[in-house]
């Protein structure tokens, strides 16, 4: 569940020039803020997730850009 809230916070937050959050950095965001989605807050756990983690079940995930982007937006808190 985790994984893919990261994988849908990560293209969100890409800039003009391209760049998006790290994902070491969408994890601290997650652990210190959470998230608000459409099924409700959600907050990870600290030191539940690992960047190398996250890392190896997004490139599972092959997330494309186009395909994350009309969705519902994120709100961080």
């Amino acid at each position: 569940m985790y994984g893919e809230l990261i994988a849908a916070l990560e293209p969100r937050t890409t800039t003009k020039a391209g760049r998006h959050l790290s994902t070491g950095r969408t994890i601290e965001l997650m652990e210190d803020y959470g998230a608000q989605t459409a099924q409700g807050f959600v907050k990870a756990p600290k030191r539940l997730l690992r960047r190398p983690t996250v890392n190896r079940h997004l490139s599972l995930l092959r997330p494309d850009h186009p395909c994350l982007l009309p969705g519902v937006p994120v709100r961080v808190r």
